[in-house]
């Protein structure tokens, strides 16, 4: 498997679960990086950097699994054509979910050997969310914890 993460979810457990305190979790994120079993579009990456804390300077070390996404933007915006609500239309910057997506569905159609899953912490029956989005797409979604498990980490 190869796990597409959005914003959220480097987000939300780099704050939750910090490297000093969690020190084997992130040493399993690293292989799944070491792996290129892991990976964010472009624009996760332009999110995060919006922030101000270490997290920034976490994955700007890590840059090597962000995608460059200028292959993406015709996928990306069928996604939107299809679910105008995943993004807001007044947004001033890049909004990642399309590609997010759009990405997951690059691995699925251009890789044999991984299948491409979403971690993302959106509510699974938003109308307007990745999930949603990305099941209409054939794309599955789980969220950390569930990636954690698939997995088999332990800790």
């Amino acid at each position: 498997m190869i796990y597409v993460v959005d914003t959220s979810e480097w987000i939300n457990p780099y704050r939750r679960y910090p490297e000093e305190v969690f020190p084997s979790l992130w040493k399993h994120v690293e292989l799944l990086i070491s792996d290129k079993r892991i990976s964010s579009p472009r624009e996760v990456l332009d999110e995060v950097k919006r922030g101000q804390d270490g997290l920034v300077d976490w994955l700007k070390m890590r840059r090597s699994m962000f995608r460059d996404t200028g292959d993406l933007i015709g996928k990306a915006n069928a996604i939107i054509k299809e679910h105008p609500r995943l993004v807001n239309p007044n947004a001033t910057h890049e909004i990642a979910d399309p590609y997010v997506i759009a990405l997951a569905m690059w691995y699925r159609d251009h890789t044999v050997d991984l299948s491409p899953i979403i971690v993302t912490d959106e509510n699974l029956h938003r109308i307007s969310g990745i999930p949603y989005a990305a099941r209409a797409n054939g794309i599955q979604t789980c969220k950390l914890m569930e990636m954690i498990q698939r997995e088999g980490w332990t800790f």
